[in-house]
Parts: C-alpha cells; structure tokens; sequence
C-alpha cells in the first residue's frame, strides 16, 4: 500500500502521489487482489493473451495506459464490482455500500441508475 500525503491519490499508471481527478483512483476503495509488477523496462507485450484478462471482467485491458482516460470495465455476475485498468493488467475494485457500476457512464452510481444486470 502507497502513503500519499493528505488530499492526494496514489497514480497506478505513473507510480506516484497525483490529484485525485488525474489518479484514477476512488477514495477509500481498494483492489481486491494485489497490483502485478511491472514488466522489465522495454517489454510492451503481454506474453500469454490470457495475462491480460481476469476471470470476471468483460473486456480486455489496453497494453498501455492513457494519460487522458481511466479504463473501467464492468464486472460479470457481480454489479458491486468493476474492473480498472493498470499497465495492462486488471484490478478488481469495489464500488461504496449500496451502489452498483454503471457502465454506461463508468462511474459506481445509485443502484436505479446504474440498471447493472448481474
């Protein structure tokens, strides 16, 4: 776990302390499983295709992160769950206490809102 001082999110894609609106990260939510390590400096594929999936999430996590987007991909069978993408690699996430993912808006919302069908 990465400390960063008050007001600030720790940044999975450029490994430091960001603003929270650049971090891609939801305040007092954490991935269920732990990050992978980033591959040797120079490797940009993932080697096994099945690598780059996590039983669970519908779709397939972007080699390479945006500066500009985070990559939130629903999560089946489960609408307190979603998916985030770092490095290539998914992480599980939670969304708070009574709300579901919407992931037509990528955001976790109201449960009436996020229609999410598990």
């Amino acid at each position: 776990m990465h400390e960063c001082p008050e007001g600030l999110h720790f940044n999975t894609a450029i490994e430091q302390c960001d603003w929270p609106p650049a971090s891609g990260c939801l305040a007092g939510r954490r991935p269920e499983t732990q990050p992978n390590i980033p591959k040797d400096e120079g490797e940009d594929e993932i080697e096994d295709e099945d690598e780059a999936n996590t039983p669970g999430c519908i779709g397939t996590c972007p080699i390479s992160d945006s500066v500009d987007k985070t990559i939130l991909l629903p999560y089946a069978g489960d609408c307190t769950k979603y998916c985030t993408c770092s490095n290539g690699r998914p992480l599980i996430m939670l969304c708070p206490d009574n709300l579901h993912f919407d992931a037509k808006n990528s955001v976790c919302n109201w449960k009436w809102a996020a229609k999410c069908q598990s």
